[in-house]
Order: structure tokens, then sequence, then C-alpha cells
């Protein structure tokens, strides 16, 4: 078949660092795969907990028990009855922890373990010299390593828990333990009461003292002030100096009254207000000036008699009275104004003379009320003190009375019971059972230690592992598209006689499907981007690239394609094999060293598959894959085929792949599981990468049973779908 036009030019690519794919974890399929193992550590673990029960009874038996300690209610005072809680809960914890660290602390099991009883124990016999004496700081050492002391939460309990070997010696260094922390406890709250008591006692007598001392001075002070008179004295001087306000008050008002009376007069001497009406008619009141008003009266009279008797005004005698008239009407005038300015002038002599009169009452008034107001403040002054010893006085006296209160309730609070702030709630007691071991725990934990230890390590050697196992490894992996997964032989229910050309030979198989699956994604991409030629090459050997091939070129050519298979592995050809080639006719490495042309070395297999051979051992030269003869030879099969595969050594132990991969247009990586580390994949995924040829991805080969993956179940229903009905 000839190819119309010219291949794309696919421009290489360049290559970036690619960071080491993480290490991805499905715990569901770990431990589904290791589901055999671990059921048998289970058993085998509650066998084994069963011999370590039985072993820990009779090596090391424990009996453990507990004294219990209340925080009764606190009584705030002698006359409650009921002793009433207000403490919240955060105060009782830390309290309760607080005697807790007391109960366990040196000092307490230092006394405890001195007593008599401690040394009968069998307890005690682990704590001897070479004399036989009682060690008691050995004995102390053990028991802060051992005692376990704590609140109970919700309660106003706390507690001291211990185990021996002995059942007898439990109660024996409990209780011992309890009556030393109680008698330690007991013997402090008694010091702290008679410290308290005795300090109230002090008091007491300080108290009286200083009253005896008060009440002296207090009588020593009244006969020295007279203090008998002292109140009637007080009132009497209140009330001159009340009596002086008023006066000096009125005093100053007529003062006040007269500077205003001078200013007006002053003023009217001044002329600057004119005199007043009452001026004016007291100095009509004048005898001069009555005399002259009546002398005017006389004079208008006998003007008035003259024009009746002579109408022409300008007659001698009318115009002679007339003058008469006038300078009578002058002359009162100015009698009046003279008389009104006597009169001003008497005024404010009298008035300055009654202002200096008050002047010197108000001064005199003024001292009077300094000398009054001086004594008065002695006498409320000395009133003070008095009051103020008094005052302390009564309060010296209500203290002593409250001291004595106290003193009182203290000693009657000591006698109650109900004041203790802690009390024995229970004894320890001799244990009638073991609390260690007990098969109810040791078989479950040494089951539960033993699998979390298998699955730890199982876990941890997955995540050491870094080979690609499964197809979610290579999803982390850059660049690691998967193109297809092939299973295990073994897994496909069809059980294929040859996987290598189970297309042709049993294309109802599940391999079969599943590389008809991979084939369509690698024809997708041939449609896409114009791909004539494409590598197929694998990391390490076994990868099974082989296989891949002949199987994606049959997929190709059973949807109606013309393949070549070309078999570019000099080193471990396999393709003429497999497709039945007769051992030493002629392939590619004859056809680049010229030997063969390529019509007589490439085979026919029928159905538009074709194979060229890696050719006679003698011509299977590496070297001639990296020439130009090989891009030429290349190029001419693309023209004249639909597609080009070809299969060539794998890439880490030999560089023919990077060669190819810069002669052709695609790149595929097949990945072996459990074979292929995922470093090398992302190594060898970045390298193809970095060619002119497009890398389309990885052929995911021979995954093993994934228990808990979803192939398997991929598998299976293919398998049934594929089957024909009836069967």
């Amino acid at each position: 078949m000839t190819r119309i036009g010219t291949p794309a030019t696919v421009p290489a690519r360049t290559a970036t660092p690619r960071p080491a794919p993480a290490a991805s974890v499905d715990p569901i399929r770990l431990l589904r795969q290791n589901l055999r193992l671990l059921i048998l550590v289970g058993i085998g673990g509650a066998l084994f907990g069963v011999v370590l029960f039985f072993a820990l009874n009779f090596i090391y038996p424990r009996f453990r028990e507990t004294v219990y300690f209340e925080l009764p209610p606190v009584v705030s005072g002698t006359e409650d009855l009921i002793a009433v809680d207000s403490r919240n809960e955060d105060i009782v914890v830390r309290m309760a922890q607080t005697e807790a660290a007391r109960l366990t602390s040196r000092e307490i099991l230092t006394r405890a373990m001195r007593g008599r009883d401690i040394e009968q124990t069998q307890w005690s016999q682990w704590f001897r010299d070479g004399s036989g004496a009682f060690v008691v700081d050995d004995a102390v050492d053990e028991l802060i390593d051992d005692l376990a002391a704590g609140h109970l939460r919700d309660t106003l309990y706390f507690t001291l828990s211990w185990s021996a070997g002995e059942a007898s010696d439990v109660p024996v260094v409990l209780n011992r333990i309890a009556d030393t922390y109680m008698e330690t406890k007991e013997s402090e709250e008694n010091a702290r009461f008679a410290s308290d008591l005795r300090l109230l006692r002090d008091r007491e007598k300080e108290i009286d003292r200083q009253l005896t001392l008060l009440g002296q001075d207090i009588a020593t002070f009244i006969s020295n002030n007279n203090i008998t008179a002292l109140d009637e004295r007080l009132d009497q001087g209140r009330t001159a100096i009340q009596n002086l306000g008023l006066r000096i008050n009125e005093t100053k008002s007529m003062l006040s009254l007269m500077v205003a009376k001078r200013n007006q007069t002053q003023a009217k001497l001044q002329g600057t207000i004119e005199p007043s009406s009452e001026d004016r008619r007291m100095a009509e009141a004048d005898p001069e000036v009555m005399r002259i008003s009546a002398e005017l009266r006389a004079l208008r009279m006998q003007l008035s008699a003259s024009k009746e008797r002579f109408p022409s005004s300008d007659h001698p005698a009318v115009v002679r009275i007339d003058q008469m008239v006038r300078s009578a009407e002058s002359e009162r005038t100015n009698a009046i104004d003279t008389i009104i300015q006597r009169n001003l002038t008497a005024d404010f002599k009298a008035t300055t003379d009654q202002i200096e009169s008050y002047e010197s009452l108000l001064e005199s008034l003024d001292a009077d009320y300094e000398t009054q107001e001086a004594r008065l403040k002695e006498l409320a002054a000395s009133m003070a003190e008095l009051e103020a010893k008094q005052t302390r006085k009564e309060r010296l006296e209500m203290e002593r009375t409250d001291v004595a209160r106290q003193i009182s309730e203290l000693e009657q609070f000591r006698r109650r019971e109900s004041a203790r702030k802690v009390t024995v709630a229970q004894r320890a007691t001799t244990p009638r059972e073991k609390s260690f071991p007990q098969l109810i725990v040791i078989v479950p934990v040494t089951m539960v230690g033993l699998l979390g230890i298998t699955v730890g390590l199982l876990f941890a050697r997955e995540v050491l592992d870094q080979r690609v196992k499964y197809p979610s490894d290579l999803a982390a992996i850059p660049g690691g598209r998967i193109l297809g997964v092939i299973p295990e032989r073994d897994d496909d229910p069809t059980a294929p006689a040859r996987p290598e050309m189970v297309v042709r030979e049993q294309p109802s198989a599940v391999l079969a499907e599943s590389f008809r699956q991979t084939a369509t994604a690698v024809q997708r991409s041939i449609d896409e981007g114009g791909i004539r030629s494409i590598l197929i090459t694998g990391g390490l050997p076994e990868a099974g690239t082989s296989t891949v091939a002949s199987n994606l070129a049959a997929s190709l050519v059973a949807g109606g394609r013309t393949v070549l298979l070309v078999d570019a592995n000099f080193r471990r050809p396999r393709l003429g094999e497999m497709l039945g080639q007769a051992p030493g006719h002629a392939g590619l490495g004859d056809v680049l060293s010229g030997v063969s042309r390529p019509d007589e070395a490439i085979i026919d297999c029928g159905g538009g598959l074709h194979l060229l051979a890696a050719g006679t051992e003698l011509n299977r030269v590496v070297e001639r894959l990296n020439t130009g003869a090989m891009g030429a030879m290349i190029e001419d099969f693309s023209n004249r085929y639909d597609v080009v595969l070809i299969d060539s050594a794998p890439a880490v132990v030999a560089g023919d792949a990077l060669a190819i991969a810069g002669k052709v247009d695609a790149s595929i990586l097949v990945v072996r599981a459990w074979q292929e580390q995922r470093g090398l994949v992302a190594r060898l995924a970045g390298q193809l990468s970095s060619t002119k040829a497009r890398f389309l991805g990885i052929v995911f080969n021979r995954p093993r049973n994934t228990a808990g993956g979803y192939f398997r179940k991929n598998f299976e229903a293919m398998a049934q779908y594929a089957a024909p009905k009836g069967t």
C-alpha cells in the first residue's frame, strides 16, 4: 500500500526534570492480598496469648486493691448543721490532684514504711540488705514507681492503688500509707489550728491592753478640758457667732446704703444729676425762701391790679411792678439753689460721718466674729477629738467581741468531725482475684499486638518496595498515561495456550480483549497525530515487548490496517519464532548490511500483517540501528504500510531503543509488574518524551492477582461476556 503525502513532522521534545514518584499504598488491597497471612497470625497470636497467660500466671501474678479518699463538702461555720459544697469541678480536681500527689510523696511513704507491720509482709523481703534489715529507701523507690493515685472524674473521691504478688500484702501496705497520710494530715491541721488560735488570743490581749490605755486617755482628756460644760459653751458660742453674723450683715447693708446716698449727694453737688423734687421742696420750706415767696405773691397781686387799672402794658407803673416781680422771682430762684447746695453739703457731711461710724462698727464686729469663730473651732476640735477617742474605743470593743467569737467558733469547729478536709471513704481489703494476668486481656492484646506488628511490617515493606506493582503506581509518574493493562495468563479464566499470539489464535480470551482495548487507545493516538511508525520498548528483560508488539499488530490488522512488524532486538529476537519464520531467514540486520533487499526479507503473514525479523546472527550489528540507513528505511516502510511497529531491546540494558526513538513518530513503554522500579520507569518515560518521537504512554504487563483492585473484576466480566450463550 502506497502512503499518500508526507508524514507530519513531530517536533523534538525537551527533556525536563521529573520528580521521583511518590509511593502509593492501597490499604484495602494490601490487607486482602495478605488476608491468609493475617488470619494465621491472628490464630497464632491467640494461641501464644493463652500460653503467655499461663506463663505469667505462674511467674508474675499480681493482686491489686484501692483505697478511696473523699473530699467532703466544706462547712463554712459552726452554725451550719449541714455542709454545703460550693466548689466547682475545677477546684475539686485541683484539690484531689494535690492530695494525690501529697499521698504519694517520699515523705509520706518513708514514714509509712517504718511501720512494724510492713516488715512482716512478703513484699518487704525484696528490700533486705546483707544483714537481713529492711531498707526503707529501696522500698520507697519501688512504691514511687508502682503506686497509682488520681482523681475519679465527676466525684469527690481520689484513690490510691497498688498491686503485689502476695494478696495479703496489698491491704497492709495500702492501709499503712493511708493511715500515715491521715495522721500527717491531722497533725498538720492541729498545728495550723493551734497557730490560728494562738494568733487570735494574742490579738485579744492586745485589744484589752489598748482599751485600758484608751479609757485612761479619755478620762484625762475630759478632766483637762472640762468636757462636762463643753456642750453648753459650744451652744453659747454658736449662738453668739450667729448673732454677730446677723449684725455684720445689717451693718454692711446700712453701710452700702449710706455709701450710695453719699455718692448720689456728691453727684448732685457736682451737677452730674439734678436735685430731686424732695430737695427742692425742702429748700422752698426754708423761712427765707418763704419770705421771698410771700413778697413775690404780693408783687404779682399788685401787677395784676395795675394791669386792670392801666390797660396799656407800657404804662410806667405796670413796667415798674413787672420788673419788681421778675427781680423777686430771680431772687427766689437763687435763694432756692443756695439753700439746696447748703442742704446737700450738710447731707454729704452727715452721710460721710455715718459711713465712718458704720465702718468702725463693722471692723469691731468682724474682730468679735473672728474671736468667737476661733473659740468655737477650739471647742469643736476638742469635741471632735473626744468623739474620735470614743469611736476608736467602740471599734476596739467590737473587734474584741469579734475575736472572742472567732476563738469560740474555732474551738467548736475543730471538735466537729465534718470539719475534716479529707476522710477515708473505703480502706483496702485483701483482694480475692488476680488483677494480672487476665485471659480476657492477654489473648486479645497478644493477637492485636502481633497483627499490628505484621500489618506494620507489610506496610513498611510496601512503602519501601519501589517496584511498580499496580496500575496506581504509574499514576504518580509524570506522563505515565496507561494505554492498557495486560493481565497475567493465570488470571485469564479462559487459560490461553500462547499469550504471544492470543489475539489471532484465541480472540475470545481475556488477554485478547485486553490487547484489543490497548490497541484502541494506540489507534486513537495514530488517528489524531498522523503517526505511522511506533517504537515498542521495555525497561528490563522479560518485560514482554515482543508479546505486546505481536498482539497489537494483530489487533490493528483486524481493524483493517496494514501493519509491518519489525524485530529490532538484535540481542534476543523473538518475533520470527513467534510468527513461525524459519531460522536463518533474512531480516532487518541483513537489509541494513546490504546483503538483502527489504522485499526479500519481509514475510507476508496474511491478513495485512507483515514481518521483518531480526535477520541472520552474523549481520545483526546493533550499531547499524543508529544510522541514517535505519531512519531512511523506517521512512520508506511508513510510506508503504499504515503502521510500522518496531520491537527493540530493553532500554536499561541496551541503548538501541533510545537510538531508534529518534527515527520514529511515537514510542510505547512496556512495564512488567513487580519488576521495574518506579524511579526507573519515570526516568525512561522522561527519556522517551525528550526525543523526537511522541511518547504515547505505558502498557502495564502481567500484574498479579490484585485483590481489592478493579482490574480482576473487569477480567472476570470480560470472560463471562465473551463466553458463548448456554455455557
